[in-house]
Parts: C-alpha cells; sequence; structure tokens
C-alpha cells in the first residue's frame, strides 16, 4: 500500500479493497463463532442441522472460495456441501407436505 511518511494511505481505493478484505475475514469469524455457540447450546438450534458452510454463506454472503479459505476447503467442496444440503431441505419439504 503507497502511504505519505506519516503512514496515512496514498490510495483511497487500495484502502477500501484492504478494508473490505478484513470485513470479509471478520464476518467469517463471527459465523464461526455463532456456529459455535448454537452447537453448544442445543436449545437455541432448530431441529434442522445446519452446516458451517451454509451458516457462513447465509449470514455474510460470502462466496463459495472465501468460505473455503477460512474452512481449508476448496471452493468445489464448499459447493458440494451446499448443494447436498439443499438437496436434503428439498427433500424433507416434500414429506411434510406429504
Amino acid at each position: 500500500m503507497s502511504s505519505t511518511s506519516e503512514g496515512i494511505p496514498g490510495d483511497l481505493a487500495e484502502l477500501r479493497k484492504e478494508i473490505a478484505a478484513q470485513n470479509e475475514l471478520l464476518r467469517a469469524i463471527l459465523g464461526v463463532l455463532v456456529d459455535s455457540h448454537i452447537r453448544a447450546h442445543p436449545t437455541i438450534a432448530t431441529s434442522r442441522f445446519t452446516t458451517i458452510d451454509r451458516l457462513l454463506k447465509e449470514s455474510s454472503g460470502l462466496t463459495n472460495a472465501a468460505i473455503g479459505k477460512v474452512l481449508g476447503k476448496t471452493p468445489q467442496a464448499v459447493g458440494q456441501v451446499l448443494s447436498n444440503e439443499k438437496t436434503k431441505d428439498e427433500k424433507t419439504r416434500k414429506e411434510e407436505r406429504g
């Protein structure tokens, strides 16, 4: 990052990109903390099991690549988990309708 002698960023666009990247990471961390809390307190959780992948996707809007980076997975692995979970949800809804 370019900066002046006082350490003030010289390029506002670069600073915005850096802040956006940090915000993305903070949203991911928050998702992990929320998931840990819900799993530690089963009365909070609904009867439906939600993967951490889905929690991050829905709560923060992270991309599969960003979720994969946080969880140490490939974007394809994240997509597969989300796809499998979506299929299970669809089957459950059909069974509930009878």
